[in-house]
């Protein structure tokens, strides 16, 4: 017990354990991201919801759970995990996720990446959110789906070029017949994503699909609330 506390001493010296964003440091039990800046994620205000629904063409899934809003705190903290490969951050995402969910699943499932971005990222963060929630939900992780063609990014696409985008880019990999499917995507903007793999589920006749995300903006959803008080 001596040897390993030195052990940390030492290594502590050497590698400091602080957070990521704010640079303060941290219990040697804790990783990457400090109480108080994960304290600082926006949650989600439930007013937004019907907004975010009537933005979406043709919704394919039931229900939707979202913890976060989509502020430069929480960018900070989902680049962290997709592009600097901290995946336990994936945890601390899903314990945030676990307590919206109030439905029973067959299984959880996540928005596939295509394979060649896969390979290039190392894993996929929507996989690896999706697992540590059904962890601990006691929900079965299946993937499902498939990416059939390299898509572009739909960072830079407005709302009818995010659609196309997104047309017969799924494929059913798993038989998911009168299942009940809880579908993780890390963020949503307009839908497009999430709405495309729900069609696939649809289409392989499951019994209902929800969908759960960690973060949508909400810019413009407060901008069409405002508007919709002044008319």
């Amino acid at each position: 017990m001596i040897l390993k506390s030195l052990f940390n001493d030492v290594f502590q010296i050497f590698y400091p354990n602080i957070c990521q964003i704010c640079a303060a440091p941290m219990p040697a039990n804790r990783r990457y991201i400090c109480a108080s800046c994960y304290k600082g994620l926006l949650p989600f205000d439930q007013k937004y919801y019907p907004l975010l629904i009537q933005r979406m063409d043709n919704k394919q899934f039931e229900k939707i759970y979202i913890a976060f809003q989509f502020t430069e705190m929480f960018k900070n903290m989902i680049h962290l995990l997709k592009y600097s490969g901290y995946q336990n951050i994936a945890t601390l995402f899903a314990s945030s996720l676990s307590p919206l969910i109030t439905g029973t699943y067959d299984c959880i499932t996540s928005v596939p990446l295509h394979p060649q971005k896969e390979r290039e990222r190392g894993f996929n963060q929507s996989t690896l959110i999706a697992g540590e929630l059904g962890k601990i939900l006691d929900i079965p992780f299946r993937q499902c789906l498939s990416r059939t063609r390299y898509t572009r990014s739909q960072t830079k696409l407005n709302r009818k070029a995010r659609k196309e985008n997104m047309q017969n880019a799924f494929e059913l990999i798993s038989d998911v017949n009168n299942q009940k499917i809880l579908l993780l995507d890390d963020v949503i903007t307009t839908g497009a994503t999430l709405n495309a793999c729900a069609g696939t589920l649809n289409a392989g006749k499951c019994k209902r699909v929800d969908a759960v995300t960690l973060s949508t903006p909400v810019d413009i959803l407060q901008e069409k609330l405002e508007m919709s008080r002044h008319h």
